[in-house]
């Protein structure tokens, strides 16, 4: 929870000076955005403004060189990018392309995957008549968003 004004407001993502460096060049210069939760907002400009520097730093594919990020309340400045996307941030990059030898509902589990737990004996002994309870959430899951 954060507070402006003496009242406190939730945000789902705050970026407070937001700065990334490469070398010489800044793409991004003190960046201070709040979302709260139920909003929609979109970044727009031209090539070379520091749209996709933004959301490889929010996503933690790259590390900012100055600033904060906060998502729900807990800062996930320095966090890697797999503990990021478990937290619930993932993003697509900029040439979406399904894996085109998989059916619709396979890409749909592919991109759930990340939100499962490993299964080492089901991975290492897995039979192909059997299935486990997770693979099963996971399809009616990817069914659902499909619907």
């Amino acid at each position: 929870m954060f507070t402006c004004e003496g009242k406190p407001h939730m945000h789902v993502l705050r970026t407070v000076d937001l700065t990334k460096d490469f070398m010489s060049l800044r793409a991004i210069n003190a960046l201070e955005i709040e979302v709260a939760k139920g909003e929609i907002h979109g970044l727009i400009g031209p090539n070379g403004s520091g749209k996709t520097t933004f959301f490889n730093l929010v996503s933690g594919l790259i590390p900012p060189t100055g600033g904060k990020i906060w998502f729900n309340s807990t800062d996930i400045t320095h966090q890697p990018a797999h503990l990021i996307t478990k937290l619930g941030i993932s993003r697509t990059f900029q040439s979406a392309r399904i894996l085109d030898r998989m059916t619709c509902l396979d890409n749909v589990m592919a991109g759930l995957h990340c939100r499962t737990k490993p299964d080492v004996l089901g991975t290492y002994f897995r039979l192909p008549f059997c299935r486990s309870a997770q693979e099963s959430r996971m399809e009616q899951r990817a069914r659902e968003l499909l619907e």
